[in-house]
């Protein structure tokens, strides 16, 4: 949640946003907050860390603040809040996975521990199956079964990787650089060997 609330409620006012999911959010603990100016008064809900780093929140309008029914905080990076719409409650979800402050280390213990490369989505094309990606992780979300924040969450995030994955491609998870080395086996180095050694014998007839 980069910038003050009073800037960010002043956009919410110019643009006429109701719901406003942030991040980063450098509260502690979890609670409530009324930001705006007098005459406009927004309400955030958020869940912060001990260390005032990399909370979540979610901001609603003076008419939705009124209608939140229940709030929930699984934990400092998510908040989820129920909002009573007419006969029906919507469900408003806010998450955070920081990438800046992920250490390299954590990386390489992971691929210590699972002993796998760690592979990447190719991203970056999801521009060319845009349509087809939301269209199956809309089916997924339909089917899926509505429990607690942390579970439609878990759900959520594993229906979404799981088809940008299938779509995009992943990278196969080398560092720049590294050569892929799994077809040296044993029998295709002798082979090597013999070209080699065939190849010098050859050199030294001429």
């Amino acid at each position: 949640m980069t910038g003050g609330s009073r800037e960010i409620a002043e956009t919410m006012k110019r643009r006429k946003v109701k719901i406003l999911c942030v991040q980063e959010v450098t509260w502690r603990a979890g609670g409530v907050r009324e930001i705006g100016d007098l005459i406009i008064i927004y309400k955030l809900c958020y869940s912060g860390s001990r260390t005032g780093r990399n909370g979540v929140g979610i901001i609603l309008n003076e008419e939705l603040k009124q209608r939140v029914v229940e709030v929930q905080r699984p934990s400092d990076r998510l908040i989820s809040i129920k909002v009573l719409a007419g006969k029906s409650l919507i469900n408003i979800v806010s998450g955070y996975v920081p990438q800046i402050d992920c250490e390299d280390q954590e990386k390489e213990e992971k691929e210590e521990t699972t002993g796998k490369k760690l592979q990447k989505i190719k991203v970056w094309k999801l521009r060319e199956c845009e349509g087809e990606y939301r269209r199956q992780v809309g089916e997924r979300l339909k089917r899926m079964k509505r429990e607690t924040a942390a579970e439609m969450w878990k759900a959520s995030k594993e229906a979404m990787v799981e088809v940008a994955g299938k779509l995009c491609g992943r990278t196969s998870g080398r560092r720049a650089g590294e050569q892929e080395t799994w077809w040296l086996t044993e029998e295709v180095q002798e082979k090597i060997k013999e070209k080699k050694k065939a190849f010098k014998e050859w050199q030294d007839d001429k």
